[in-house]
């Protein structure tokens, strides 16, 4: 049996994309869920960034005008919540087995609890979602922290001529599907890395990848390749899903 427990909260959490260079922070921009999301997995999320007051509040400032991008479709946003999405993402979970949505509160009596905490980012071109979700797997009367890994998804860059009809038309369709994907994807690699079926060490490289229409960079173990997607662990132990061009070499020693 595997139970993917809802968060506490109703409404599931979007984000715009911001810049924090030269905000008081290093490296890739990190996503931050809502406030009252589960503290021990946001945990997992911003854990190691620490910043004075006044870099927090430069962050603050940034996160609030990426959010911009969103503002005409917060309505529809706001509709959306965990349990619709968690439930159409859990069908297609690979794992073996019945599989089950569980209220925040509840004990499973047997199997594997997955707690989830999924905050979605919008690039600013509005061409790609991004997932970070801090997920913890745990057995049933397992009182140890179980199994914890932040999962990050950079889905490919949409190629629609108006990204927002496509994703806002028909009460968001689109997204929803996307984002239910997405987090699919990253409970599966949750599962996968837990019961070792993803390597445990691997050559390290540059990477190079697309998020909407930026190019990112990311030093990281590769731990598989297709033509179009890596699979990596990057240096804070994260594993990353990102998309690559089939027709150029995705990463460089």
């Amino acid at each position: 049996m595997l139970t993917l427990r809802l968060p506490a909260e109703e409404k599931v959490a979007f984000r715009g994309i911001a810049n924090f260079d030269g905000a008081g922070s290093t490296g890739s921009p990190m996503l931050y869920p809502a406030p009252n999301l589960v503290g021990a997995l946001a945990a997992l999320v911003t854990h190691g960034v620490i910043v004075d007051a006044t870099a927090r509040a430069q962050r603050e400032k940034l996160q609030a005008q990426a959010d911009r991008v969103l503002e005409p479709y917060r309505q529809v946003l706001d509709g959306f919540t965990y349990r619709e999405l968690m439930q159409q993402a859990l069908e297609r979970v690979v794992a073996p087995g019945p599989k089950r949505l569980a209220e925040f509160a509840s004990q499973p009596a047997q199997g594997l609890v997955i707690e989830s905490a999924p905050v979605f980012a919008m690039t600013q071109d509005l061409r790609a979602v991004v997932l970070d979700d801090p997920i913890v797997v745990r057995r049933t009367g397992d009182d140890g922290k179980g199994f914890p890994v932040v999962v990050r998804i950079v889905a490919a860059p949409l190629a629609a001529s108006d990204p927002s009809s496509y994703w806002f038309d028909d009460n968001a369709r689109a997204l929803k599907r996307q984002t239910e994907k997405l987090l699919a994807d990253a409970v599966s690699l949750a599962l996968a890395a837990m019961s070792g079926q993803l390597p445990a060490r691997a050559p390290q490289r540059t990477v190079r990848y697309r998020q909407g229409d930026e190019e990112r960079f990311e030093r990281a173990q590769v731990l598989s390749e297709r033509c179009d997607r890596l699979l990596l662990r990057n240096l804070r132990g994260w594993l990353m899903s990102v998309p690559v061009a089939c027709e150029s070499s995705p990463a460089k020693e």
